[in-house]
């Protein structure tokens, strides 16, 4: 491959003072022919011409649309102010910056930075001789944008994606069952039957099924966010249902009213009942143990009748 060449470039009719005059269309199709009288200004235009062309390509600065037909190496930095596409490779020895789009295959020793969007079938990083490759998928049902956090997250995060596509320091909430199976009567159980995983009261006053969760012991310290119920009230005259999630610290010998964690009263009407019981997230306390707390209470005798599916509780992990 040529190098370039190491001459100053010669200016050539660059002044005021040099007569050129363009070369008039019919010697432009058929060039000088013997005998022909040969104009000093046309000859300093065509000599001009070149010189400029010469001088534009030797300060490197090009301005415009280039397309190049093979691959392109460049041992330095490349900086573009549009959009650089390539059909076949562009190799790059320094920095490449890009205030447009970049589509094509690039190889980039240095940084690369783009105002716009990078496109092409993957993105390979490399360094020491080994790669990491990010590629699309080859059936995308939809384009989506990933948008990365503002911080660096600490050792004991995760990054979590939502739904809209944010990239956030944390871990993934985790949804804990409890299924009505798991419930059990706190005292008589007359007007308390189950079928499955599910429980119908209907009875007298203060009947009450409670919950063990001993599944919380593993994750104290953690935050609790959310305490959702699952009925479904078939009747409800004169009645309502308090709902609870209680604590003691291990000895105690029971939990006392002062034990409370939530408590909440509902008098719903007939339908699907899904009620929010924590107003305020609680942390998962040590040496603590934790259950929950289903009371029917009636003013009067047989005045309704709920089915109970389970409970749901919500830890925040970040």
């Amino acid at each position: 491959m040529a190098t370039k060449p190491n001459i100053a470039l010669a200016r050539f009719a660059d002044t005021g003072a040099a007569v050129v005059v363009d070369p008039p269309s019919g010697l432009r199709d058929t060039g000088f022919v013997r005998n022909d009288p040969i104009e000093e200004g046309t000859v300093n235009a065509l000599f001009r011409q070149s010189y400029l062309w010469a001088k534009y390509l030797s300060e490197g600065a090009l301005s415009g649309d280039h397309s190049v037909g093979g691959n392109f190496s460049v041992a330095g930095n490349v900086s573009a102010s549009g959009v650089l596409s390539t059909g076949g490779n562009l190799s790059v020895g320094g920095n490449l910056s890009v205030a447009g789009n970049v589509s094509g295959d690039l190889s980039v020793a240095g940084n690369l930075s783009a105002g716009g969007t990078l496109s092409g079938a993957k993105l390979r990083l490399a360094t020491a001789g080994r790669t990491i490759d990010q590629v699309a998928p080859t059936a995308l049902s939809a384009s989506y944008t990933l948008t990365w956090p503002s911080a660096l997250p600490s050792a004991s995060q995760n990054l979590v994606l939502d739904s809209s596509g944010n990239v956030t320091p944390g871990r993934p909430n985790v949804p804990l069952h409890f299924p009505g199976a798991k419930f059990v009567p706190n005292g008589s159980s007359s007007g308390l039957s189950r079928s499955g995983f599910v429980w119908t009261i209907s009875g007298t006053n203060d009947q009450e099924l409670v919950c063990d969760l001993s599944e919380l012991s593993p994750f104290v310290g953690k935050v609790v966010t959310s305490l959702k119920w699952s009925f479904n009230v078939v009747a409800s005259a004169g009645s309502s249902l308090q709902l609870r999630l209680r604590k003691r610290s291990f000895g105690n010998n029971g939990a006392t009213s002062g034990d409370v964690v939530s408590s909440q009263v509902v008098n719903p009407a007939a339908g699907i009942l899904v009620p929010e019981s924590i107003s305020t997230p609680f942390t998962i306390e040590d040496n603590m143990m934790y259950e929950l707390s289903v009371l029917y209470k009636s003013a009067v005798t047989i005045s309704a009748t709920y089915t109970l599916d389970g409970a749901r509780i919500t830890l925040d992990r970040a």
